[in-house]
């Protein structure tokens, strides 16, 4: 995870819109930066706070509309903070977003040629361990079973879990490990913003899969 950071919401952050790629917080992303407006923003992130907003399309904008328009964005966003970056030869831009808070959306402001937001955070101050004991309980009962051994990454969030780790944050990359290929999933964890409800339906998901 992140250390961690002082941020202004009342600045206006840029917004890095997706399709298909959904960040939670505690989750590092890997992106390939290659489109002009998104270059100057990774520019700009970088020579001042190194934050992007990583949202999500309403819906899949054909060409036209995602290179001359605005398609509608869904309110919840994973501000991400760039962890690493490399500048490529070709000048596009290799980062690793680091997830650090779900936000919402609260407005656009007029901006080229990228799009910049004023957010609202909603997850600042997070379940502790107590609280969650019981799901986390749970949740490693279900990960350590080998109905999970062929996950991608399963035997990294095992790790995790054999570790310090806070529950609120294992159940991001839990999320991570288990849903990464299902966007709409991934959103619905993203929109949660408490800890112990996203537990327990990321659990549901989990015995429902056991139960196929």
């Amino acid at each position: 995870m992140v250390q961690t950071l002082s941020i202004n919401f009342e600045r206006p952050i840029p917004v890095f819109p997706l399709s298909s790629s959904v960040l939670l917080p505690h989750v590092a992303l890997p992106l390939h930066i290659f489109e002009p407006r998104y270059l100057q923003m990774t520019k700009e992130a970088l020579d001042s706070h190194g934050l992007i907003a990583m949202a999500v399309f309403e819906h899949t904008p054909s060409e036209q509309e995602y290179q001359h328009g605005r398609p509608p964005l869904k309110p919840h966003v994973c501000l991400g903070y760039i962890a690493q970056y490399n500048p490529l030869e070709n000048g596009r831009y290799l980062l690793l977003l680091q997830g650090v808070c779900r936000a919402k959306l609260v407005d656009e402001i007029d901006h080229e040629p990228y799009r910049m937001a004023h957010l609202s955070p909603i997850d600042i101050e997070p379940a502790d361990d107590e609280q969650l004991a019981e799901i986390r309980h749970r949740l490693e009962a279900l990960v350590l079973t080998s109905d999970f051994d062929d996950v991608d990454g399963i035997d990294e969030l095992r790790q995790i879990l054999s570790q310090d780790t806070p529950t609120f944050a294992v159940i991001d990359l839990a999320a991570m490990t288990f849903c990464r290929a299902d966007a709409e999933r991934m959103y619905t964890m993203l929109a949660d913003p408490d800890a112990a409800s996203r537990g327990r339906w990321l659990i549901e998901q989990l015995e429902h899969h056991q139960d196929d």
